[in-house]
């Protein structure tokens, strides 16, 4: 098997939960199951699968098939739960949401190349984003203040801000199969939670998520127009700086010039003057001609 590609940052993705009394659980039952997921923090992949021939191991790895499981887009998110609704028998409400996965050293994010399209990833860690908005999901904001619910059709730029998908497969590799842990200090090995006006605008605005968006939107453009204003002027006094440092030095010996040579400065500065009011002159009978065309 050829060399892992890197995943240099937390990976976004996307995967469904059945919400029942404000919680979330699996789709569905079974060895790799849990039951219960937290809402809130992040989850550590752990496989208790006993099979005959298989060592214990930290999860996930290419032989089993444990982990955290998530897709790469909204679009095979909601294949999969066509799929587990009419195959599995999946019912009640379901919510779907976006998440960071990540790998630790050892421990690698598992990507599988999906028959219908799309990518499964299989993560040892995963934190919730946010969530669609839906009168699920409403119930579980409801329930867990510090969950974001999102528009559906603004999950996937949400998600954009927080985690990429750019993963750099080796050279000679057709597509990727697994993920390295990333090479980042442990200051920034997991993802970092919303800021603090995020979570105010969040909690004053649980009962009405849109409205959170909107306000959050107009604070980011505010943000994004302040910072472009602040590095509009440090340039344009970087500049002022610039043609000072070049312009003084020259000027005074210009001025020592003068001093020593008066005759001649006068005639340099007669011709300079003309020269300027040739060149007015010259612009204005452009400037009139350009009128009365």
């Amino acid at each position: 098997m050829a060399a892992a590609p890197r995943l240099e940052h937390p990976l976004r993705a996307y995967r469904a939960f059945r919400e029942a009394g404000g919680d979330l659980y699996s789709l569905t039952s079974g060895t790799y199951a849990i039951e219960r997921w937290p809402v809130t923090g992040i989850v550590d992949a752990v496989c208790n699968q006993t099979v005959a021939g298989q060592v214990p191991h930290l999860a996930p790895v290419l032989e089993c098939e444990c982990g955290v499981h998530a897709v790469d887009s909204l679009a095979t998110l909601e294949e999969a739960v066509r799929v587990a609704r009419r195959g599995w028998g999946v019912k009640g409400d379901i919510v779907l949401a976006a998440v960071l996965l990540w790998s630790v050293p050892g421990r690698n994010v598992i990507v599988k190349e999906l028959t219908k399209g799309g990518y499964e990833f299989r993560a040892p860690r995963m934190q919730i984003v946010a969530l669609a908005d839906s009168p699920a999901a409403r119930r579980v904001a409801g329930r867990h203040p510090n969950v974001w619910v999102m528009p559906p059709g603004g999950l996937e730029s949400y998600a954009r801000e927080h985690g990429t998908q750019r993963i750099m497969a080796p050279a000679g590799a057709s597509r990727p199969s697994a993920v390295v842990a990333p090479r980042v200090t442990p200051t920034t090995s997991e993802p970092q939670g919303p800021s603090l006006v995020e979570r105010l605008v969040r909690r004053a605005c649980a009962r009405r998520p849109w409205v959170g968006t909107v306000i959050l939107a107009v604070l980011r453009g505010l943000w994004a127009t302040l910072r472009l204003v602040a590095t509009a002027l440090w340039k344009v006094m970087r500049a002022v700086g610039v043609g000072l440092a070049w312009f003084l030095p020259r000027a005074g010996r210009s001025l020592v010039w003068a001093a020593m040579n008066p005759a001649s400065a006068v005639c340099l500065g007669v011709t300079v003057l003309a020269c300027a009011a040739a060149l007015l002159v010259w612009a204005g009978d452009v400037v009139r001609g350009v009128v009365h065309l």
